[in-house]
């Protein structure tokens, strides 16, 4: 058996469109890479799709895998690297810090979100990091971690009925238990993805480079940049995608 798988999930008629095509590449750099691939279609009955990731994660490590990664249906995989080459030991969980990409949501979190998070400011990122690309160790603590991030609760509401889904509720998790945060490895923004939102239109090949130097490339739900990346046709890509993307 494998010690590592990469895990996915699409669901709704737009995420399953968009899926095809990340899918592909996905696919493509876990065989690159020599590691287990699952892309689900799953969604919880009662909450967002977006909590499918921490019901997921879980599945999959009980298969026995030493460590999985998570990657969000609407980002691709660009690096020749091995993006288990990232594995500390030392930590369980190991994710990116935000960077201040969520600066322009602050205003519209409910009030009863932001007095829950220790030492949050109006001017400041909501985020201390983004988990839409993960790597989770198979270790007792990491299913306390996931049950304890799928029964956040704010005010006493469950936190699925709020804003930010699995996300706000790790960052809560992470500021209201400091004992965790020697456990939890956060990388500098870019280290394993990019959001290049702003130059979908006008990427050249430098901005492609850069972006490049992280693992993956959060594509937003853009086809344009996936057709883009693929014209560009640049070195990182060292899998070939491209026959299935041709009707991108």
């Amino acid at each position: 058996m494998n010690k590592y798988a990469i895990v996915t999930n699409a669901c709704g008629e737009d995420f399953k469109q968009l899926s095809m095509f990340t899918n592909a590449y996905n696919s493509r750099y876990a065989t690159s890479v020599g590691i287990d691939f699952f892309a689900f279609s799953e969604a919880p009955k009662d909450r967002h799709p977006a909590w499918a990731k921490i019901t997921l994660c879980e599945r999959v490590l009980k298969m026995g895998y030493e460590w999985i990664c998570w990657i969000d249906a609407d980002a691709i995989f660009v690096s020749r690297k091995n993006i288990f080459d990232l594995i500390d030991e030392d930590y369980f969980f190991i994710c990116q810090a935000d960077g201040g990409v969520n600066l322009k949501y602050n205003k519209g979190l409910p009030i009863e979100i932001k007095s829950k998070l220790r030492g949050f400011e109006e001017h400041k990122p909501a985020f201390c990091l983004n988990s839409g690309v993960f790597l989770l160790k198979n270790t007792a603590q990491s299913f306390v971690f996931l049950e304890k991030v799928y029964n956040e609760t704010v005010g006493g509401i469950l936190l699925w009925k709020k804003w930010a889904w699995e996300q706000m509720a790790i960052e809560i998790l992470l500021r209201e238990n400091p004992e965790w945060r020697d456990k939890i490895k956060l990388h500098n923004y870019g280290k394993i993805w990019s959001a290049p939102y702003s130059v979908i239109n006008s990427l050249r090949r430098e901005d492609v480079e850069k972006y490049l130097e992280a693992f993956a490339v959060h594509i937003n739900g853009d086809l344009p940049l996936i057709r883009k990346l693929r014209e560009l046709k640049s070195a990182s890509l060292s899998f070939e995608a491209s026959d299935s993307l041709s009707g991108v």
